[in-house]
């Protein structure tokens, strides 16, 4: 009995996991140049969860240029923003439909690209 009540509790516990979004960053092609940098690394990186997408800096970044389209092309989110050392800076996808998108993140002759799947 106890080891029915055991796997029933861990089903349970496990289960609700399974019926939220899973969005995710699929790939990330990076070209942000790096090589003079010591042990701190300046490349912003992503990260995303059910509501947004985040974007993490440990050196700030001025005019940061933050584009993401759809599958097909279509820019549906465009900003010019600063990202402030050791902060991050949030964009909300709750508007977002199912699907792939790509993000691009531009400040001067640095950039990344990523494909983020939001399901």
């Amino acid at each position: 009995m106890k080891n029915a009540v055991l796997v029933l509790t861990a089903f349970l516990l496990l289960f609700p996991y399974k019926l939220m979004a899973e969005n995710k960053v699929i790939s990330i092609e990076d070209g942000w140049n790096i090589e003079n940098d010591r042990s701190i690394s300046f490349a912003p990186q992503l990260s995303i969860d059910e509501q947004n997408i985040y974007i993490y800096s440990e050196k700030e970044l001025n005019d940061l240029e933050v584009i993401i389209k759809d599958s097909l092309g279509n820019v549906i989110y465009y900003n010019v923003t600063t990202v402030s050392e050791y902060t991050t800076y949030p964009i909300n996808i709750t508007d977002f439909r199912t699907g792939n998108y790509t993000i691009q993140m531009i400040e001067k002759y640095n950039y990344i690209k990523g494909i983020i799947y939001i399901e």
